[in-house]
């Protein structure tokens, strides 16, 4: 048994600021979670992410694997895209870079 003792935060991805008006994975999350590493927090704990089911609600999610695409880093992906100007290798090796930078997940 690991007696560690550990802290951390409950907050929902669409409380970080948002372009938008909710928080999505973009650059704010990753400060976010710089935020917590420098004042030691070891847990972020999240609330459902999937996508909505019954009246809107994250709890009654249509898929227990899938992401809800509001909460994508689209302006980051569509720049990513862009520079590969349609080649599909290109396209891959941005992805890539983008997660080795933690930048998006794809």
């Amino acid at each position: 048994m690991n007696d560690v003792r550990r802290s951390g935060v409950l907050l929902h991805l669409t409380s970080l600021p948002g372009r938008y008006g909710i928080g999505s994975m973009n650059r704010d999350a990753y400060e976010w979670v710089d935020f917590l590493e420098s004042t030691r927090q070891t847990l972020w704990q999240v609330l459902p992410l999937g996508p909505t089911g019954y009246g809107d609600s994250p709890y009654q999610s249509f898929s227990t694997f899938a992401g809800n695409p509001r909460y994508c880093a689209w302006l980051r992906i569509c720049a990513a895209r862009s520079r590969c100007a349609g080649s599909a290798s290109a396209w891959q090796a941005a992805m890539i870079a983008m997660r080795r930078r933690r930048c998006v997940a794809g």
